[in-house]
Formats: C-alpha cells, sequence, structure tokens
C-alpha cells in the first residue's frame, strides 16, 4: 500500500481527480503493509505517525486482474476508520461512510465524530467481471 496525508497530496490533485488516475505518481508517497493504523486496538503492521495533525490520509494499492479472460473478481476491504471514508475503484466511487454528498476536497469534514473505541468498522466487497 501506498499511503500520503492531506498535506502530501496538492489540493488540485485532489479537486481535479488526478491523485485517482492509474498514471499518478505516488513514489514520493509512504509505503507500508496492512494492517496499518494508529491508536486503535489489535495488531498493526504498519504504525502511522500519531500527533500529526493529519485530516486525511490517501491510500492506493494497485493489484492486476485479467479483465480480457472474462474472469470474476472479488475486492474485499475491510477495516476500522474515525472519522469518515470515500472509497474509489479504478477513480470511480465506490461508497462513503460517514461522510455528506457532494465533491470531496482534503478539508471536507466527516459527517460526526465516530465514538465507539476503535472507530467504525467496514467492509466492503467489489465484484469485478472482465
Amino acid at each position: 500500500w501506498r499511503y500520503a496525508s492531506s498535506g502530501e497530496v496538492g489540493e488540485e490533485d485532489v479537486s481535479s481527480g488526478a491523485w485517482l488516475e492509474e498514471s499518478y505518481d505516488t513514489s514520493g508517497w509512504s509505503s507500508g503493509v496492512t494492517p496499518m493504523g494508529e491508536g486503535f486496538d489489535g495488531e498493526v503492521t504498519t504504525v502511522l505517525e500519531s500527533g500529526s495533525g493529519r485530516e486525511v490520509l490517501y491510500l492506493r494499492h494497485v493489484f492486476d486482474a485479467d479483465v480480457e479472460s472474462g474472469k470474476r473478481y472479488v475486492v474485499r476491504v475491510s477495516g476500522a476508520y474515525d472519522d469518515g471514508v470515500v472509497l474509489y475503484l479504478n477513480g470511480e466511487e465506490i461508497g462513503r461512510l460517514n461522510m455528506g454528498d457532494g465533491e470531496v476536497t482534503s478539508s471536507t469534514a466527516a459527517l460526526g465524530e465516530v465514538t465507539s473505541s476503535g472507530g467504525g468498522v467496514m467492509d466492503v466487497v467489489v465484484y469485478v467481471t472482465g
């Protein structure tokens, strides 16, 4: 996985959607393996720096699928979040958790604070047919 904080991804890249493009250069982003996080109970392989004032964390992961073959693929993302999440697959939004409608920028706030210990929990499954 590659990840970067809001201050490391240009606002123009966010508002234009450039960071969602396959060709977007993430070589300057940090990298780590999952599970990753900060301040959650449980096993964390990649510890994210706490107290950094980070408001947004951008995550990207590239996987290969032979879409020409007609095979079906299942992509599953599971995890805890605090306080909102917007999910994309191949640059297209596929879901939101605790986020309002409309354009999302690095200054868009979640609808409210997730107050349960460890944040909210998400399980997202996407079925892709080539």
